[in-house]
């Protein structure tokens, strides 16, 4: 059973994973990170590790935020 703390968390995560999503290419930064090892990665291990790069970027990310509360962010589309 969740705590009230425990569901308002949770609703601020998928929040933040929906922005998150939305405004990044986490596919591309995954791969560009990765760098020459992604070509020698086979699709599993590639899709593999998008997915525990996405992850890992959105746990951080979204508790680093936390610094900034009751500031105002802009994002800009290039």
């Amino acid at each position: 059973k969740f705590s009230k703390i425990d569901t308002i968390e949770l609703s601020k995560s998928k929040r933040f994973e929906k922005v998150f999503n939305e405004s990044l290419d986490l596919d591309f930064i995954g791969k560009f990170v990765l760098g020459k090892y992604w070509r020698q990665a086979n699709k599993s291990q590639q899709q593999n590790f998008l997915a525990a790069y996405r992850q890992f970027n959105i746990q951080t990310w979204s508790k680093r935020f936390d610094e900034f509360k009751g500031k105002k962010f802009i994002f800009l589309l290039f």
